[in-house]
């Protein structure tokens, strides 16, 4: 089984991160390959529609989530979901080729790149999982870049992450009404993505290059 890759990007405030990711980011999609983003925050409070606006005034009413569809893009505001990074991934990026994760620096199945800035604590000694480090100071046994190398380590992250990781598909056999069904190639991704996001948060993983999963629905 085979899941999107992540690829995490830590660092303490103001190392340079978020520019260093972005750029990664710019150079992985100009290579056309489709990149997602999800970006942890400590803040709360942040405004996400402007007063006035029709989503702003179905949030005020207390709709739990509320969706925005417009011809460019869709916009979904919801409360904060209870969900793992690979089923979040599964759920709303199920057609990217790699989903560039910034922060969320605890979570140890992610691999991480970590952004250091001369001055400040290193962390690939207190989280699992780091695999490179971005910076001035080099340690042994970590592959290292310096800062201004994002065209590197782009390539390193394609090299290891997309070229040798083929999406999921044609995995999932749907029978609705005694009938086998195909579904679309995008919700097969998220389904499967998914359930194997749960199952690997909740130590269920296994090894069977097949696995029969029954939903029964009433």
């Amino acid at each position: 089984m085979t899941m999107i890759p992540l690829v995490g990007f830590i660092g303490w405030h103001n190392s340079g991160k978020t520019t260093l990711a972005s750029k990664v980011v710019k150079h992985l999609t100009t290579r056309g390959l489709a990149v997602g983003v999800i970006k942890s925050t400590k803040d709360i409070g942040i405004a996400s529609d402007t007063p006035g606006t029709d989503t702003h005034t179905y949030a005020m009413a207390g709709a739990a989530g509320v969706a925005l569809a417009a011809p460019d893009q869709l916009v979904v505001r919801t409360a904060k979901p209870d969900l793992n990074l690979h089923v979040l991934a599964g759920i709303y990026f199920s057609s990217m080729d790699i989903v560039i994760v910034e922060g969320f620096k605890h979570t140890s199945p992610v691999p991480k790149i970590e952004v250091h800035r001369q001055g400040n604590d290193f962390l690939y000694s207190q989280v699992d999982n780091v695999i490179a480090l971005v910076g001035d100071a080099q340690v042994q046994g970590i592959l290292h870049f310096d800062a201004d190398q994002s065209e590197e380590l782009a390539t390193m992250i394609e090299e290891r992450f997309c070229k040798q990781n083929p999406k999921i598909t044609n995995q999932c056999r749907v029978t609705l009404a005694g009938k086998e069904v195909e579904l679309p190639p995008a919700l097969e991704q998220a389904i499967l993505q998914s359930l194997f996001g749960w199952a690997q948060a909740n130590d269920l993983m296994w090894q069977e290059e097949k696995t029969h999963i029954n939903i029964e629905v009433s």
